[in-house]
């Protein structure tokens, strides 16, 4: 069986929408396929349509990053709900997904400031990464990234002077409890 249980999408850092990436694993011959965007399931719901649609096994997963603070370690987590039952972790990580919008605005405060770009703004990064089309409805579903800042400042020709300009990571410490 052949399958591929680490996909993103446009809700997070990938480049195609959920349908279009259920289209692209039937046209490769995957017969299970997961979703693992950064800390958002919005997503989710139009992938496993789409794997149905396409006689496909669709997971919803979720990718978070996290650190032990014990040892210091960085890394990410996947996480996999076959059942489809991910409430919880939903609404846990809907909190995250807010912080990676803040850094995302506030990298682009200290841009504007840091590379004479008064011109810069969330709404104009949001638009490039979904579209203007997409806009009004999912311009609060999107889970930005650094690769996203990133992609912007590019497409604005800020010339940073920066091979990899980085903003800040987001590192979540993960409760016990859940």
């Amino acid at each position: 069986m052949r399958a591929d249980l680490h996909f993103h999408s446009k809700y997070s850092d990938g480049s195609l929408w959920p349908n279009e990436l259920a289209e692209m694993a039937k046209n490769k011959g995957l017969e299970i396929v997961a979703l693992t965007d950064h800390d958002t399931f919005d997503g989710v719901n139009d992938f496993l349509v789409a794997t149905e649609k396409l006689d496909i096994i669709g997971i919803p997963a979720i990718e978070i990053n996290f650190v032990d603070t014990v040892f210091g370690f960085n890394s990410e987590l996947l996480a996999y709900f076959p059942k489809g039952k991910f409430e919880n972790t939903f609404n846990f990580l809907s909190y995250y997904q807010g912080l990676r919008r803040k850094v995302a605005e506030q990298a682009i405060v200290k841009a504007r400031c840091l590379f004479n770009t008064p011109n810069l703004n969330i709404d104009e990064l949001i638009e490039l990464k979904i579209g203007s089309n997409q806009l009004k409805f999912l311009h609060n579903k999107i889970s930005l990234t650094r690769r996203d800042v990133y992609t912007y400042l590019c497409n604005k020709n800020v010339s940073h002077g920066f091979v990899n300009f980085r903003i800040s990571k987001i590192i979540f410490s993960i409760p016990p409890s859940l």
